[in-house]
């Protein structure tokens, strides 16, 4: 994720890094403040997010205002979302977006409030099926469902293999594996794809893409 001229990178496994893209070369050290690790990262408002934190998959931290290096003083703190199932992928902006295993939330800052952000459920009928099974583009996004691919738009899933590629991708794909599956972009075809693990061999990937016209 990228904070100011911070480019922020965490895998729930090494400390939260960060190097500064307005300096060359630039360095990687680790994030300063003592977050946690955590799967995801994501920059909402003025506000750098760690989301899946490391033995807590349902838990959602955030620093202080203006400062991804303060998690201790100010507006930082954390919440736990009550159910849903593990953060599995994550959406930035002005509201971020958190899809659960089972439910989307959107994550909205209230000025003022004892407890800086709101997160209330957007969809609790689906969530994300895949750690990097989302690719936002803009302020929308793609992503893997248990139930098929999706649009996601200002808090809306809209299927869109329905009839063309989920039964397909389901019979075909390891279901076992599938929090495997990665999403992503190709800007100049105008293309999402999705790279995933197939039934018949489990050290090989199949590709699959989706026009975006």
């Amino acid at each position: 994720a990228q904070y100011g001229t911070l480019a922020v990178m965490t895998n729930l496994i090494n400390p939260v890094k960060k190097y500064d893209i307005s300096t060359a070369p630039a360095t990687v050290s680790s994030l300063g403040g003592a977050p946690p690790k955590a799967m995801h990262v994501l920059t909402v408002k003025d506000t750098l997010v760690l989301a899946n934190i490391e033995a807590f998959p349902q838990r959602v931290q955030w620093s202080d205002l203006f400062d991804a290096e303060d998690w201790s003083t100010g507006i930082s703190d954390y919440q736990d979302l009550p159910d849903g199932g593990r953060v599995m992928s994550v959406m930035g902006g002005e509201v971020g977006y958190l899809f659960q295993e089972r439910t989307i939330r959107a994550m909205q800052f209230v000025p003022g409030a004892s407890i800086a952000y709101q997160i209330d459920p957007v969809d609790e009928d689906r969530g994300s099926a895949a750690y990097q099974g989302l690719i936002a583009v803009g302020r929308a996004g793609y992503y893997l469902a248990h139930d098929g691919f999706f649009f996601f738009n200002r808090g809306v899933s809209s299927p869109i293999g329905t009839e063309k590629i989920d039964g397909w991708f389901m019979d075909n794909a390891s279901q076992a594996l599938v929090t495997r599956t990665i999403a992503g972009l190709d800007p100049k075809k105008k293309l999402i794809f999705w790279a995933f693990i197939s039934n018949e061999n489990a050290d090989a990937s199949v590709t699959i893409a989706f026009c975006d016209k």
